[in-house]
């Protein structure tokens, strides 16, 4: 995949996590990340914070054709090496509330959830791009997943643990008698 397809690709899903709307229900009301991202320069200049290859170029698909902008900021030479990136990274800094409850942290709960769902559906549209993600509901959408899916393996590991014991606590002097001489007290 050549870097500029690689780049439009990357410009189409940054756009669209840029313009993420969400509904959400606790407010009653829509929300977007201009409510939950970090503005180091509020209030003077209301932008998030963005960390993006693609920012240099002003996120500006006409600017992708051109080689002209972004090695001339750091008077490099240009050189095919440069074209031949594999990994793009972008970072979008949210805030993050103590205060669970609060409204502000619903609005972030309810737009990380719509980013995690945009960005895999993204995925599953756009196969020869690999894209790995994460947001701050992650860790906690993951406990509560392996919370669920791990309680039948701790309660066949209980069972198990309880006959061996059983078993091994008893005295037995035959196959057939040994569900009346194991020692369950």
């Amino acid at each position: 995949m050549s870097i500029s397809l690689l780049f439009h690709q990357v410009l189409d899903l940054q756009q669209k996590v840029e313009n993420i709307t969400v509904y959400v229900p606790k407010l009653d009301r829509y929300a977007s990340l201009s409510e939950i991202c970090y503005k180091p320069l509020d209030p003077d200049f209301s932008a998030c914070a963005l960390f993006s290859p693609l920012e240099y170029l002003q996120t500006d698909a006409s600017k992708l054709a051109s080689k002209v902008g972004i090695f001339q900021c750091f008077c490099r030479k240009l050189s095919d090496d440069h074209f031949q990136a594999e990994a793009v990274i972008i970072t979008l800094m949210t805030k993050n509330f103590l205060d669970h409850d609060s409204d502000l942290a619903a609005v972030t709960f309810a737009w990380e959830a719509a980013f995690i769902e945009l960005v895999r559906q993204w995925k599953l549209e756009h196969l020869k791009v690999i894209v790995s993600f994460k947001a701050e509901r992650s860790v906690e959408d993951e406990i509560d997943r392996q919370s669920h899916s791990d309680i039948s393996t701790v309660l066949i590991s209980y069972v198990v643990m309880f006959a061996y014991v059983s078993v091994s606590l008893g005295s037995y002097h035959s196959w057939r008698t040994i569900m009346v001489s194991i020692s369950v007290s």
